[in-house]
């Protein structure tokens, strides 16, 4: 997972780099974080019955939240 947002996240650089060296545009940054559905336990959704497997899925999905948004403060450019 880790080596996938990295590459998300310097592509997202050079990108915003190049929009800023050819129009002058600073666009803001917004992190989407999909196929939460995808982690375990992969039977619960987010909006069922909160239960303790919605309480271990939700503190999944915090993790990832959390490395997401330190990955993206690690980058000056898209803090």
């Amino acid at each position: 997972m880790s080596a996938a947002i990295d590459e998300d996240l310097a592509l997202t650089e050079r990108l915003l780099d190049r929009l800023h060296k050819s129009h002058g545009a600073k666009v803001p940054l917004v992190a989407v974080i999909t196929q939460c559905d995808l982690l375990e336990p992969k039977d619960v959704p987010l909006d069922g019955e909160q239960n303790a497997d919605w309480q271990e899925k939700r503190e999944r999905v915090g993790r990832v939240e959390r490395i997401v948004e330190d990955k993206i403060r690690e980058r000056r450019m898209l803090r």
